[in-house]
């Protein structure tokens, strides 16, 4: 028989685990998300604007992932000839432009995204704005519950001039060659300044649908001759005239851009040298061989006296060299020769042989 005092120590022992079991930890403080540095910002003026690029950040300075929404501070100081470039901004300083996390998610881009924004000047804000340098940096940041945000050091500061670029280039064509595509277009510079620092043209080139444009050539004339394309694979071009102050460089902005496909409907160079005899009931043909690389061969045709021409070649003669055995002893005939490339584009005709079979 178990004691009284037995069942007293269970139910003390019981009230212990429950007490413990009920008892609350102290509760975890919030992630402070504060984002790493952006540190590749650039700027490049195109027009009127001055293009700002840098890649959004993936990570807090924890080293762990972001998870709130991200905001972008853009700061800009204009500095006039003779003051010196502060190095850094202040956090006092008052942004430029804001990006809200909305602003970022209708165009697209999230963490690790790669951001662009354009500064835009009017015609007569760019004259005045030649005249010193600007000074660009960005900063991300996230909220916090209480409301307040959380911001990342400033990125790197970049500087430029911005000049007083043209007009865009216009009327831009592309026509197709047997060895090129030929583009021209028309450039004026629009003001002394802009001629006085014109530097030549960009032209940018998409092959085979591809989205971007790269960076193709540059050429101080109005006009350029692309050997490097490919016949039945569209191109588009566009090009922008360049302008250069110093170590400053700017461009116009884009021209419309053209687009062709090459088609290859040019046919070989009529062969040349065609000489021949007669000898053992045949009359031997040669000539000299063409050198385009898409040649198929060559057709042979004939006449008999004052006839018409018919092509003795029912296929594609490889060879520059023809033996004719379906000749009448006495009789004179007169023959030429063309090229035929892998299109089936026939060249003009080789000089006429005439010979006697005798």
């Amino acid at each position: 028989m178990l004691k009284p005092h037995f069942f007293l120590k269970l139910i003390w022992l019981a009230g212990l685990f429950w007490i413990g079991c009920g008892k609350q930890g102290s509760p975890l403080a919030p992630r402070v998300e504060i984002p790493e540095t952006i540190t590749d910002l650039s700027a490049t003026q195109v027009g009127d604007s001055v293009n700002l690029r840098w890649t959004l950040p993936i990570f807090a300075i924890d080293g762990e992932q972001l998870t709130r929404p991200l905001g972008i501070e853009i700061f800009r100081i204009f500095l006039r000839k003779g003051q010196v470039l502060s190095g850094k901004f202040e956090e006092e300083d008052t942004p430029w432009a804001t990006l809200d996390s909305a602003d970022l998610a209708a165009l697209g881009k999230g963490f690790g995204g790669l951001m662009q924004w354009a500064d835009s000047f009017g015609l007569a804000e760019l004259v005045l704005a030649s005249e010193g340098k600007f000074q660009y940096a960005v900063r991300a940041s996230t909220p916090t519950f209480g409301g307040r945000r959380r911001k990342s050091e400033f990125s790197n500061l970049v500087s430029l001039r911005v000049l007083p670029v043209s007009g865009p280039v216009t009327q831009l064509r592309a026509e197709s060659t047997e060895s090129s595509v030929r583009l021209e277009w028309i450039w004026e510079s629009g003001s002394k300044e802009a001629n006085q620092i014109f530097r030549g043209f960009q032209v940018f080139r998409s092959v085979g649908g591809e989205v971007d444009f790269h960076p193709y050539a540059e050429t101080l004339e109005p006009r350029l001759e692309d050997s490097k394309f490919q016949f039945g694979l569209e191109v588009r071009y566009k090009v922008r005239a360049k302008f250069g102050d110093g170590k400053y460089v700017s461009t116009s902005k884009d021209s419309l851009p053209v687009s062709i496909t090459p088609a290859d409907v040019f046919p070989p160079r009529a062969p040349r040298g065609l000489v021949g005899l007669y000898s053992s009931q045949a009359i031997e043909l040669i000539w000299n061989p063409n050198s385009e690389v898409d040649l198929a061969g060559y057709y042979v045709y004939r006449r008999e006296g004052s006839g018409v021409y018919r092509r003795l070649t029912l296929e594609v003669l490889p060879t520059p060299i023809y033996r004719d055995t379906t000749i009448v002893e006495g009789r004179t005939y007169s023959y030429r020769v063309t090229g035929l490339d892998i299109k089936k584009n026939e060249s003009l005709d080789s000089d006429i042989l005439t010979l006697v079979a005798e």
